[in-house]
């Protein structure tokens, strides 16, 4: 771990963007594989999942930073949104944790392992892993940090997690709207909160209704607080009409005195199965779908959201409204 201590000199190594993936960059050969695995990946069934560690590549990175004096007594957290194929986090030296769920994002909380002034995280990054064996099949393998990664701070009583869904009556007319909340109470002693939902529409931003509780959030633990209230005539979403609503969860004190808030995306929507069919909302769907890897010809994986954009525009011009 002598390469990830602060007082490693580091001045020579290469700078490269992030996100991005290094076979792309000059480092490594990719592989398009249809049906086959990596050369690093044993091919033997009694084998698996076995990797030659001579083939199997690691790419280390570093990076100084100095938090702002507004994260200053907060709970501070680092986010990947995903990392190719596996992953060890380190900060001023000392092993934070690893990830290997290298299609979704990884969040640590690394307040125990900051000082004041500067700060070094570092990662390995490890090409193949046993989960490369799941996650094989017709695409390109390239490895690196290839999405977003960003520092974030929460108030020591914070809101950690939204879970919000819907259910329509018989007629599709009006709906019950159910919200789990997750508060994460780091203080020293239990305190009284209130919890408000707030649904504005999405363009106008216009009240449509509101629901709130009060709620005893236990010290140094995570807690579940449920909401549900049941919203008259709202907009429904489809592809067609993608009506969506702003879902503010607030956060207060007993005294009403506002900690945090967090806005999500809503669309009330309703999709079942009946009689072999798929129903949207009641109505039979007809699928238009197709396969499809994030890529990019320029950054492979690491796709600019303006690709996404151009991808998504072309596929509803050729009628395409599902993607598996």
């Amino acid at each position: 771990v002598g390469i990830f201590m602060p007082e490693y000199d580091s001045s020579s190594w290469d700078k490269t963007e992030i996100p991005s993936v290094w076979q792309l960059n000059g480092y490594g050969k990719p592989y398009y594989l249809a049906f086959d695995y990596p050369p690093a990946l044993s091919k033997k069934k009694n084998e698996i999942p076995k990797i030659d560690q001579t083939k199997n590549e690691k790419g280390f990175y570093r990076r100084a930073f100095t938090l702002p004096p507004s994260f200053e007594g907060k709970e501070i957290f680092i986010h990947f949104g995903a990392v190719k194929s596996a992953f060890y986090l380190y900060i001023n030296g000392k092993k934070v944790g690893y990830s290997q769920g290298s299609m979704t994002p990884a969040e640590f909380n690394i307040t125990p392992y900051l000082t004041s002034g500067e700060n070094i995280v570092a990662a390995e990054v490890i090409r193949f892993c046993d989960g490369s064996y799941l996650e094989d099949q017709d695409m390109w393998f390239f490895s690196g940090i290839y999405r977003e990664v960003y520092i974030y701070a929460e108030p020591k009583l914070y809101l950690r997690d939204i879970y919000s869904r819907c259910s329509p009556d018989e007629t599709f007319a009006d709906w019950m709207l159910k919200i789990d909340v997750f508060v994460e109470n780091k203080t020293a002693q239990k305190r009284n909160v209130i919890i408000e939902a707030s649904l504005y529409d999405y363009t106008s931003f216009e009240l449509a209704d509101s629901i709130n509780g009060n709620y005893v959030a236990d010290f140094n633990i995570s807690s579940c607080f449920s909401l549900e209230k049941k919203i008259s005539c709202p907009k429904r979403w489809s592809a067609e009409q993608p009506n969506l609503y702003r879902l503010v969860i607030t956060l207060k004190d007993a005294d009403g005195t506002i900690i945090e808030l967090k806005t999500i995306h809503f669309g009330f929507k309703s999709v079942e199965i009946k009689n072999e069919q798929i129903l949207l909302n009641g109505k039979p769907l007809m699928l238009c779908g197709v396969n499809r890897h994030d890529f990019d010809p320029d950054f492979g994986w690491a796709v600019p959201s303006e690709r996404y954009h151009q991808d998504l525009t072309l596929m509803k011009q050729a009628n395409i409204n599902a993607i598996r």
